[in-house]
């Protein structure tokens, strides 16, 4: 029986990975491909300085089962929300237009994530959420940290508009689309 539920556990995940290679192949002609960028800010770089994950105990590098690495669901019209400890996708009523699967992919050692299906547009604003109990900020206040989103046609990092949520201890932005974002000073 631990043989079939490990072969299982390997086709599953060689299908997620096919799923993540095809859907990162996609044409720019798509119709679900950004049409501009989402960045509200001209604030530019084409090198971040991610900040680094910590285990609760605040040990290092978070590698454990308490943030999984790849979650997804699928959402309707209704909203909802895709939270992994670390990062917090809100959705609201009327954003997706249909049903979709949603997923987060994040960096297994820093505040960084890809988001799919790759370039997926939003009707209304969603918004990204980064709970900083988990990020080591160094001397950073919350404040000093933003969001970052990796726009692919331009090949560099651009800063969205970020503010500190204080009861959530959250770093937030709103989104259009899907792409890689991560939290950088």
């Amino acid at each position: 029986m631990r043989s079939l539920n490990t072969t299982r556990g390997w086709l599953v995940g060689g299908l997620l990975i096919l799923i993540l290679v095809l859907v990162g192949c996609s044409r720019d002609d798509s119709p679900i491909a950004p049409s501009g960028p989402a960045a509200l800010e001209p604030d530019t770089r084409t090198e971040l300085n991610f900040l680094p994950i910590v285990d609760p105990g605040g040990e290092g590098p978070a590698r454990g089962p308490w943030i999984p690495i790849l979650i997804w669901d699928r959402f309707k019209d209704d909203g909802g929300e895709l939270d992994n400890g670390l990062i917090r996708l809100v959705i609201p009523e009327n954003a997706l237009g249909d049903e979709a699967y949603i997923w987060i992919f994040r960096d297994p050692f820093y505040a960084k994530a890809t988001f799919g299906p790759e370039g997926l547009r939003f009707a209304k604003k969603v918004e990204l959420r980064f709970d900083l109990d988990y990020v080591q900020l160094g001397s950073l206040s919350p404040d000093d940290v933003s969001i970052w989103w990796f726009d692919d046609d331009l090949n560099e990092w651009e800063r969205l508009d970020t503010w500190f949520d204080q009861s959530e201890r959250e770093v937030v932005a709103e989104i259009r689309h899907f792409s890689v974002y991560a939290l950088s000073d």
